[in-house]
């Protein structure tokens, strides 16, 4: 049931993007009326003025068309051989009578070449191809028997066709060159016997008749050009939807959110026949419109099925140019060369399929195999109808269903049919095959010998997930790397006193792989067991191994290519895993991607939207994918789109959506359905800050019951929201904990910002702090002019120090009121800001702050990453994102 639910939400998206794709809709009901119109006004044409064919034409009164001169011989390729009159032997009395033929004929001497014997002439013949028009051979007994008033020769012709579109075969040489010829030599003996000048008159005439039937029909001449073109144009469009769902990760997305592969081609085509079937309707009903023979002499069975089945037999040609392309650009290159190929093999290879008049084979034997290699395209085998079906049309006889078997030995209608379901039933299996080894639906590709493996066809495991885990005792809470005991960060500070070392494994990240290794964290939610990615010699994710609690959210960071991409990628099946394994709540994502598919709510880094398509129809395709049932869908949909704050732009068309909106309706989509454990890459990237707070307390909200990974380059965000946070860095896990717990263990201490009455003042804050604590260091910093005045300082206090912090924030205290405090400590970890209003002691206001996470983050991944030489030699600790930056850990010296 949830299959036929979710088949039907993806035929209503696909006829949605159909429908709302206006200009291909109108190109696909306009064609076939248009080609009908250039078919009828072609037919009319014919019987009109009969075209290149006038003979065919009722003639009941022939014209008489005089036999006049020759047209000279003309050469551009062999302007030296060209001749226009040959002849044998060249004796002086044939060359006499020949010259006069010549003269009369208007043909120059220098195109009348004349040869001692036949054989000569024959010689010339075979060594100078197509360079002589005609010769005249006499032979001695001929010439010996004139005296007794026995005239004869012999006129030799060139044969050779010349095929040239749109005229076709040329009998110019042997209809009117010969005949004129023969009268001009005629002429000549005939004087040549009276005695007298002879003007020979020869005319020539086809006979009367009525309308030769066969010579003039459009449909047969140009159908198949014209409506191959017609269907040509909805495998272009329907071939780019399919891979623009492809390039843009579009059917990704709706693999992640539960699509099969047999619904992706199910849905799709069925959407596809039914175009077809609309296109070959169309094209039918605009023919017996325009009352072609072609329609209105055949059995309409037999047209509506020819029409059918090619329309059919294409759709698997579509899903096999969807496998091997990986542009929208690329579409219309395939399909038009496509199209000529098919256009031009099947034009020219109906002479295969022909047979003599006692049923042998019209071409010669060693070709005949080319009939069944050329019958595997399915136009060659639609033009073979087109053909023989308007051969008896155009006589009035017409082919019914019982004559398309049984009219010739040599691939009749029926066998054509046959050839294009067969055939594209093999194609079909093709691209499924392609489509996994290639192009796989999910971005891995399958072995090339998926089928043989059990793996493949046995049924995915169920997806039910065992209850989560009670929470941890607080004894576990305190061996856990990532979960530290709340209230003890005097405890934290004092573990931990030393700078990052890359070098070396960190203790919490190693803790917590021999834990792994250990199987104490088998009852963890997710857990990353050594996993590894590499691509050719590129190690992009190298033995990384985490667990993460149920009602938790998880956080990744790292600079770009550190990696965490990667890992994201591998988590939701859209890269294949080189080595290792991880489990997300009991099921391998290796071995159970199938049945853990379920659980799964992704938002990718880019938008993967359908524009076509509004906000409240994506929601409601992502509910029916993940198995929402319908009755819940509406309800499901108000709530994402509230979620978000969508609700009044849910109509709207996603493609008008600004950058944030459409990151709101892409973390909206992952919630979909409450899956277990939601993916999100860079979610509130382009949001203004409202929207981004909005979204926040949707995430922190979400975390409730399931686990939630994050991948942000907002250091604000990973410390609002995470629970844990792990830093990628080279494809290694360089660090694990809390926030707190990385800033406890990794930043460099507090930062107090103190505002002076000028700069005199702010030295002397400065001598007093080192005064006090002798490793603190001060920096100015900027400060708004326009709003307040004085002079702005840092003063950096390492973690080290951080006992005697009391002692500073007194001594400041003081300058400020203008008074010596001496018992008044106010001590605070916690970044609290003390002000006040005087300006006594050169002190006007203070604040006091705790290093960030991005302060962390920065000197974990710059001293995670290989020296640059030219940084060095500038005297920086390493880079950062391309540029110079140094830090107090760094060598542990400014």
């Amino acid at each position: 049931m949830a299959y036929g639910s979710q088949l039907r939400a993806l035929l209503l998206k696909n006829f949605l993007l159909a429908r709302r794709s206006f200009g291909g809709l109108a190109v696909q009901l306009a064609a076939p009326l248009v080609i009908n119109v250039l078919l009828y006004l072609s037919d009319r044409t014919s019987e009109s003025n009969g075209g290149f064919f006038r003979d065919g034409l009722d003639t009941p009164v022939p014209a008489v068309e005089r036999l006049g001169t020759l047209p000279r011989c003309l050469s551009i390729t062999y302007p030296d051989a060209c001749v226009s009159f040959a002849y044998a032997p060249s004796n002086p009395l044939v060359s006499s009578w020949v010259a006069t033929a010549a003269t009369a004929a208007g043909i120059p001497s220098s195109e009348v070449r004349g040869f001692s014997s036949e054989s000569e002439l024959n010689a010339f013949l075979v060594d100078h191809p197509n360079r002589t028009v005609a010769a005249y051979v006499f032979e001695t007994r001929d010439l010996n028997a004139i005296s007794t008033g026995s005239i004869s020769y012999v006129v030799q012709f060139n044969e050779t066709r010349h095929d040239e579109f749109p005229v076709g075969d040329s009998d110019f040489v042997s209809r009117v060159f010969v005949p004129t010829m023969v009268r001009h030599m005629n002429e000549v003996l005939m004087a040549n016997v009276s005695s007298r000048p002879v003007d020979l008159g020869i005319s020539l005439a086809v006979m009367p008749h009525p309308p030769l039937e066969g010579v003039n029909d459009a449909y047969q001449n140009y159908g198949l050009l014209l409506t191959f073109a017609v269907y040509m144009c909805n495998m272009v469009l329907f071939l780019s939807k399919l891979v623009n769902e492809k390039v843009g990760k579009l059917r990704q997305a709706l693999r992640l959110a539960g699509q099969y592969q047999s619904q992706h081609f199910i849905s799709w085509g069925l959407v596809f026949f039914l175009t077809n079937t609309i296109t070959s309707a169309l094209l039918i009903g605009f023919g017996l419109a325009f009352g072609f023979a072609f329609f209105r002499e055949t059995a309409a069975i037999v047209y509506i099925l020819t029409f059918f089945l090619f329309g059919v037999a294409l759709l698997p040609w579509v899903f096999f140019f969807d496998t091997v392309t990986r542009s929208v650009e690329a579409v219309s290159l395939y399909l038009f060369n496509f199209f000529i190929v098919n256009y031009f093999i099947a034009s020219g290879a109906f002479v295969l399929y022909l047979v003599e008049s006692d049923g042998s084979n019209f071409v010669s034997d060693s070709v005949v195999f080319l009939r069944y290699v050329f019958a595997l395209l399915p136009p060659v085998m639609f033009y073979k109808c087109i053909y023989d079906i308007s051969q008896f049309a155009i006589r009035g006889q017409g082919m019914t269903l019982e004559l398309a078997s049984k009219y010739t030995s040599v691939f009749p209608v029926t066998t054509c049919w046959a050839w294009m379901m067969w055939t594209s039933a093999v194609v079909m299996v093709l691209a499924i095959y392609l489509d996994n080894v290639l192009s796989s639906p999910t971005g891995t590709s399958q072995p090339w010998n998926y089928f043989f493996r059990p793996s493949y066809w046995r049924l995915p495991a169920s997806s039910a997930v065992a209850p989560p885990p009670p929470p941890p005792s607080e004894e576990e809470a305190q061996l856990s790397p990532d979960s530290p005991r709340a209230g003890d960060d005097a405890a934290l500070v004092d573990r931990e006193t030393t700078s990052y070392d890359a070098a070396s494994e960190d203790p919490d990240v190693r803790q917590e792989r021999e834990a792994i290794d250990a199987g104490a964290r088998d009852d963890r939610a997710v857990v990353l067991r050594h996993l590894r990615k590499t691509f050719k010699a590129l190690v992009a994710v190298d033995d990384v191994s985490v667990s993460i609690p149920h009602h938790s959210l998880f956080c990744l960071l790292g600079h770009n290519g550190a990696g965490k991409s990667t890992i994201f990628n591998m988590l939701t099946g859209l890269t294949d895993i080189t080595d290792g394994d991880a489990k997300v709540y009991g099921h391998s994502v290796r071995e159970d991607m199938a049945a853990l598919r379920p659980l799964l709510g992704v938002c990718p880094q880019h938008d993967v939207l359908f524009d076509r398509l509004t906000g409240a129809e994506h929601v409601r395709l992502f509910a029916a994918l993940k198995g929402v049932p319908r009755s819940e869908r509406e309800a499901e949909v108000a709530r994402r789109l509230e979620q978000v704050s969508l609700t009044d732009v849910g109509g709207r068309a996603a493609g008008l959506y600004s950058g944030g909106m459409r990151r709101r309706l892409s973390v909206a989509l992952a919630l979909v359905a409450d899956p277990k454990i939601v993916f999100l890459d860079e979610p509130t990237t382009g949001m203004d800050p409202i929207a981004r707070r909005g979204v926040w307390d949707a995430i922190q909200t979400a975390k409730a019951d399931r686990v939630i990974i994050l991948v942000t380059h907002s250091m604000e965000e990973a410390e609002k929201l995470a629970d844990g946070v792990a830093i990628v860095s080279r494809g290694r896990l360089r660090v694990l904990g809390t926030p707190l717990r990385l800033k406890v263990h990794f930043g460099a201490g507090y930062r107090l910002s103190v505002l002076c009455t000028d700069d005199e003042a702010a030295a002397s804050v400065s001598a007093l702090a080192t005064s006090i604590l002798p490793s603190t260091v001060a920096t100015p910093a900027e400060v708004d002019a326009e709003r307040t005045s004085g002079v702005m300082m840092e003063l950096l206090v390492p973690r080290a120090g951080c006992r005697r912090m009391s002692e500073l924030i007194a001594a400041l205290e003081a300058r400020k009121e203008g008074q010596a405090v001496a018992d008044d400590r106010n001590g605070d970890d916690g970044g609290v800001g003390v002000n006040g209003g005087g300006s006594a002691g050169g002190v006007l206001s203070f604040g006091v702050s705790q290093s960030t996470l991005e302060e962390v983050f920065i000197k974990i991944a710059d001293l995670s990453a290989e020296p640059e030489p030219e940084l060095e030699k500038k005297g920086c600790c390493g880079s950062v994102f391309g540029r110079c930056a140094c830090f107090k850990s760094c060598g542990g010296s400014g």
